[in-house]
């Protein structure tokens, strides 16, 4: 696999395409697709400071994984932090909504004690 094909490959797995990806990097839209053997040192500069998980050593060499692993592990960390916030508002809501409903219930309850005590 080429350079080029690693890059595109890597542009699919960010989910952009090759037109916005040369956007983000500052090249023109037919970059990627002009690309002959390899990358210049600007513009491999301008990929690592846009796309910090990308693995330049597999970009240019094919060794290694696509993504960094300390990329990867963030990644993962704050999907889980994400998971583990939206389960502490569901719980929070719920507990209020407790709160109201007990809330509820105690004033129904002082009301039938009025009314038995009257």
């Amino acid at each position: 696999m080429s350079v080029k094909e690693r890059l595109k490959t890597f542009i699919r797995y960010r989910g952009v395409g090759e037109r916005q990806f040369c956007r983000t990097i500052g090249v023109s839209e037919s970059f990627v697709s002009a690309m002959r053997i390899s990358l210049q040192p600007d513009k491999i500069a301008s990929i690592i400071h846009q796309y910090p998980e990308l693995n330049i050593n597999w970009l240019l060499t094919g060794e290694g994984s696509m993504i960094q692993k300390s990329h990867a592990r963030l990644k993962e960390a704050k999907t889980t932090i994400h998971v583990l916030n939206d389960l502490i508002d569901s719980r929070e809501e719920r507990i209020h909504i407790l709160e109201e409903e007990n809330t509820a219930l105690k004033r129904e309850i002082d009301s039938l004690h009025k009314k038995t005590h009257l």
